[in-house]
């Protein structure tokens, strides 16, 4: 899947082939397909044109396979979608709440089947009320202003993918947008001595950190937990540069079976407690994150 992908970006960008080769090999299939996005929408000498076939292609089709199972396709621009999956969020998050209190745990694909069913049986929201979402609009200010995106730039929303110039400035009505400072790739520090982060150390996570921390998941913000990498109790300091974002499975697997993600920064391997790389095994005594 990685080779069609990076192939399929390739295709349209071959200066970028091996840059999303190496990627390939390191990073989950999310984010090299956001890589890829990035880089065909950066090629495309017009975006405009191709938001409007996607929107003119837009679909909605259903069957029944052979098995007997229903089963649905959407497909549209990504920032109206973004706006479904805000409207089912908080259903899922429901769904996902209750079968941890009868003690049922399912992917989180179940929870999101059942939201769609309660949506369409009932609507979450009050009648005429637009759904809003949280969104990090990362856009070249010089992009901005004249409307197009240059060669290096960027105009992207975090979690959905790269947008033409006009939908960014349309979103700005749409969604709840919050500045993020960064010092060239890096979140400026922030520190926080509650023992959960504050709003802006949550808006900069969600810049730095859109999936869970754990090498190979591909689980987005809204589906993750804040978790320290030493813990509040010992520091009594919630430091941006010591935090990770685990998905709910992982978030479970450190607090109730003790796993835990190796020593170091961004996505990593997750391994359980007696492995010689956990971070409380006697072999890791003394050392520092890299």
């Amino acid at each position: 899947m990685q080779a069609t992908v990076v192939a399929d970006a390739a295709a349209v960008d071959p200066a970028a082939e091996r840059r999303l080769l190496v990627e390939a090999a390191t990073t989950s299939l999310r984010q090299l397909r956001d890589d890829c996005a990035r880089v065909k929408a950066a090629a495309d000498p017009n975006a405009e044109a191709r938001y409007e076939r996607i929107h003119r292609e837009r679909s909605v089709r259903w069957f029944t396979d052979h098995g007997g199972a229903w089963n649905l396709h959407a497909r549209g621009p990504a920032h109206l979608g973004a706006g479904v999956v805000a409207a089912l969020r908080p259903l899922i998050d429901g769904a996902f709440t209750k079968a941890r209190d009868d003690e049922r745990y399912e992917p989180e694909a179940a929870y999101a089947f059942d939201a769609l069913v309660a949506l369409a049986q009932g609507s979450s929201r009050a009648p005429g009320r637009r759904e809003k979402y949280l969104a990090l609009l990362r856009v070249d200010v010089d992009a901005l202003r004249r409307g197009v995106v240059e060669t290096d730039g960027c105009c992207e929303v975090t979690g959905i993918g790269p947008v033409p110039v006009r939908v960014a400035r349309d979103l700005l009505g749409e969604a709840v947008l919050q500045l993020v400072i960064t010092r060239g790739r890096d979140v400026a520090s922030v520190v926080n001595l509650g023992r959960g982060p504050s709003a802006a150390q949550k808006i900069a996570l969600l810049w730095s950190q859109p999936t869970c921390s754990r090498q190979g998941c591909d689980q987005l913000w809204t589906h993750a937990e804040v978790d320290h990498r030493v813990p509040w109790a010992d520091t009594h300091r919630t430091e941006l540069a010591g935090l990770d974002r685990l998905c709910r499975h992982d978030h479970r697997l450190k607090t109730n079976d003790g796993w835990a993600l190796v020593l170091g920064t961004g996505q990593r391997r997750m391994v359980p407690p007696d492995h010689p790389d956990h971070p409380d095994h006697p072999s890791q005594a003394g050392r520092d994150p890299p």
